[in-house]
């Protein structure tokens, strides 16, 4: 047995989180680069009219969720990016604002994907803090959406891409349903998802009228989604996936079943179009030259899966857990020492930087493509997530979800994959343990110790239950984790792949720009020696 218990996740996210930090302009009141590309063979930090509002409210998002995993002080620098967001806010009509327009003399516009992030700043803000500030910035926000929107019957819209005083700027999204999925049709309605957790924790009047509108428009009037779940587009920079995860939290708090169901049919669809091991590609249907995967894809259809998860559909967590151990992973950049940089300020932006434009076996964003930041801070919010809901408690019951090493106030849980095929648990206080048993361990030869006493497995459904577990207890689960090999089509293109257990481990053929799957059991052990005890108990804010 190696003793290595895997902490990948929380390291990664740690230099995520670095990286994002670095990303930040201190000449320019903290604006964050948006964008590192390639230019003449090195790369180089770019502002670009995605930093403003988009950036900064990402980078507020994921940087409070990362102080929710890790003990962090609060930060001069997220105060500063805060500032920096909430300067770009109207005071006439509450909508935020890109103001790098104005240097070429182009008019300042609000743009509807942006608003998105903006709510979901606010938002997290909102549920760390409950600052009454934050609360009426953001119901300004919706007052602006409400008032900005075409309304029709039950439903709302927006009659362009940015909005500005002057008037919208690009399609009608009641007329794109017309004009084929190019006109993306889906780009305003990604505002549902904060919007409802704001409407969770608040229960605004305000929001809730929005939510509602902007859902029928969505599920029923847009033409987005066909009525088995399946559709054409982009995944995210489109609206589609996040916005289903939004419309499954309404589904949920109305107890709308059908609604429940179309969720999930869009959710399967994804899944079916995706890799075995969490490949997510960013356009579905949709031949626009773009045949890579973004990692805030990856972060949508997590987010989905635990949802599901939530109303049922346990299975939905052994692909969140495929993609947590693999795509995400791999989707970081944690070697420069291939690349060139115009500054070593640059270099460390790069460093712990998500991709944008991933293909299976490469990171082919390390060049004149760029690592958008979007991704960085997206990643960050996915290992959030992901260990936000690997445990849960509720009353004396403990659950837990994931095979993901976390602390918790009530047990303990050490993940030893890939190196052994063993999951421990350490209870803390009395509770009844349910661990879930991912679905590809159905029929394999499991071994169930308490105090190292063996105990015949006692299922409960998807999960083996403990009951009346007391403090200093220990229950080990141990299964194999054997090496195989299988080969998979992805857009055309044959993949053989090498695993051990679930950990994908080697991608042939090899990638060209930045190669990636190519692990050991060593190389990984290098990315699992983050100290679990620097990690929270339970986090404040739950999305």
């Amino acid at each position: 047995m190696s003793n290595t218990i895997d902490t990948t996740a929380y390291q990664a996210a740690e230099l995520a989180a670095k990286s994002l930090l670095r990303r930040l302009d201190r000449n320019a009141n903290f604006r964050p680069f948006f964008d590192l590309s390639v230019k003449d063979g090195v790369m180089t930090a770019n502002h670009a009219s995605w930093d403003c509002v988009d950036m900064s409210s990402r980078f507020i998002d994921a940087w409070m969720l990362a102080r929710q995993m890790f003990d962090w002080p609060l930060t001069e620098e997220e105060d500063a990016v805060k500032r920096y967001l909430l300067a770009l806010q109207s005071p006439t009509d509450g909508l935020f604002y890109d103001q790098s327009l104005q240097s070429q003399g182009d008019p300042e516009t609000a743009d509807m994907f942006c608003q998105s992030r903006a709510l979901m700043a606010l938002t997290t803000w909102y549920l760390e803090t409950g600052d009454q500030m934050v609360e009426e910035r953001i119901e300004r926000l919706i007052e602006g959406l409400w008032n900005v929107a075409a309304h029709q019957d039950d439903f709302c819209y927006y009659p362009g891409h940015r909005y500005s005083p002057n008037g919208w700027t690009g399609v009608s999204a009641y007329d794109a349903k017309d004009l084929g999925p190019g006109a993306l049709p889906a780009y305003g309605v990604l505002q549902i998802l904060p919007l409802m957790r704001y409407w969770e924790s608040s229960e605004s009047s305000a929001a809730i009228r929005l939510i509602r509108a902007l859902t029928n428009f969505f599920v029923h009037h847009s033409a987005v989604v066909r009525p088995d779940g399946s559709f054409r587009g982009h995944l995210h920079s489109w609206g589609i996936l996040p916005s289903t995860v939004g419309a499954l939290k309404y589904a949920i708090a109305l107890e709308n079943e059908e609604l429940m169901r179309w969720c999930a049919g869009v959710g399967n669809f994804i899944v079916a179009n995706s890799s075995s091991f969490g490949w997510v590609p960013d356009g579905i249907d949709y031949d626009d030259g773009i045949l890579t995967g973004e990692t805030c894809c990856c972060t949508d259809l997590i987010h989905l899966g635990l949802k599901l998860a939530e109303v049922g559909a346990v299975e939905c967590l052994d692909f969140v857990e495929i993609m947590i151990r693999n795509q995400l992973l791999e989707n970081q950049v944690r070697d420069v020492s291939h690349l060139k940089f115009a500054s070593p300020e640059v270099e460390a932006m790069t460093l712990g930087a998500y991709d944008s434009w991933v293909a299976p076996n490469d990171l082919t964003g390390c060049s004149e493509l760029g690592l958008e930041g979007c991704c960085t801070a997206s990643a960050i919010r996915a290992f959030y997530l992901a260990w936000a809901h690997a445990i849960e408690a509720t009353g004396p019951q403990v659950r837990i979800n994931l095979m993901m090493s976390r602390r918790s106030e009530w047990v303990d849980v050490a993940s030893y994959q890939p190196w052994d095929g063993l999951l421990s648990v350490h209870a803390h206080k009395p509770c009844d343990v349910l661990i879930r048993m991912p679905g590809w361990m159905e029929g394999a030869d499991i071994d169930v110790s308490v105090h190292g006493d063996t105990e015949p497995p006692r299922p409960d459904g998807s999960y083996l239950r403990f009951d009346e577990v007391s403090p200093g207890t220990r229950i080990d689960i141990g299964f194999p984790v054997r090496e195989r090999h299988s080969t998979e089509r992805i857009r055309g293109t044959e993949y053989h792949l090498t695993w051990r257990g679930v950990t994908l481990m080697k991608i042939d053929p090899p990638g060209k720009v930045y190669p990636i799957f190519n692990r050991t059991l060593d190389s990984l052990r290098e990315q699992s020696t983050f100290d679990l005890a620097r990690t929270k108990a339970a986090p404040k804010v739950i999305w």
